[in-house]
């Protein structure tokens, strides 16, 4: 029986399984990527958590639109919450999602941040923060469609 060496791809594809495992494994969720998604998914009450977000960015818009400051900055300070709910469930066991849902909330931080403290709904710290919320949805978008490749499908964003 001869030893050949395995070639530099199959050894490369065997340590990023490994890797892939020995990560799974240390977040505490087991079997394929799709099954450990899933179980991040229930175990942190993701989608409760995320709808509660998608709220409140509709909400902060009718408040611009048809709104006080008061009511603005009082949604505001409820999607900094909500947001930091759900950045605290992370990291999940793919890395791209992480990526993603992380920058979607960190721009919701900053929009929260911005509306928390303005003076009215229509002046410049409304539009950083209508800007940051923009960008954090647009992100957020990318992780539900990187959720919905693993068959896991996010509430919808409230219309009008």
């Amino acid at each position: 029986m001869s030893h050949r060496p395995r070639p530099a791809a199959r050894v490369a594809a065997s340590a990023g399984a490994l890797a892939a495992s020995v990560l799974l494994a240390a977040c505490g969720y087991g079997g394929s990527s799709s099954s450990a998604l899933r179980q991040w998914v229930s175990q942190n009450s993701f989608l409760s958590n995320e709808r509660q977000v998608l709220a409140d960015a509709h909400s902060l818009h009718l408040a611009v639109e048809k709104g006080s400051a008061l009511q603005l900055r009082t949604v505001c300070g409820g999607l900094s919450s909500d947001a930091g709910t759900l950045y605290g469930t992370l990291p999940t066991p793919n890395h791209p999602l992480t990526d993603e849902l992380g920058a979607s909330m960190v721009d919701f931080f900053h929009a929260a941040e911005s509306c928390a403290v303005a003076p009215s709904t229509g002046g410049r710290a409304t539009t950083r923060a209508l800007s940051d919320l923009r960008r954090g949805m647009t992100e957020l978008a990318s992780a539900r469609r990187t959720l919905a490749s693993f068959g896991i499908r996010s509430p919808e964003p409230p219309r009008g």
